[in-house]
């Protein structure tokens, strides 16, 4: 009886340190005018790369506390960075900003 107590705790302490820090947050990606993103680079802000959003600009991460920020990056766009618990009130939706640069000037070579 002893023994199967120990194993029963046992395993109790064991799942607990399972399951923590399993927490995941899901949202979409979008520029402002509501057009999904795809294949937008998510990483944690020491570097660590989290994942992807897939074709419709959905994605879906794993994170260990709501104090810790996410980056989003994408080429043509702004990084947008964001707390974990600003996207959570926010349900997940992230906007992020075309860069938009007007060239004054351009040069043309041609080869012979």
């Amino acid at each position: 009886m002893k023994m199967k107590n120990l194993l029963i705790i046992g395993i109790l302490y064991l799942s607990v340190f399972v399951c923590y820090g399993q927490n995941s947050i899901s949202g979409r990606i979008s520029v402002t005018s509501g057009e999904s993103l795809a294949d937008v680079n998510i990483k944690m802000s020491e570097g660590s790369l989290l994942g992807k959003s897939d074709k419709n600009g959905n994605y879906q991460v794993a994170y260990s506390s709501a104090s810790d920020f996410i980056i989003f990056s994408l080429v043509g766009f702004e990084d947008t960075r964001m707390q974990i618990s600003s996207l959570l009130k926010e349900d997940g939706r992230v906007i992020m900003k075309e860069i938009i640069n007007e060239l004054s000037e351009a040069v043309v070579q041609t080869g012979y």
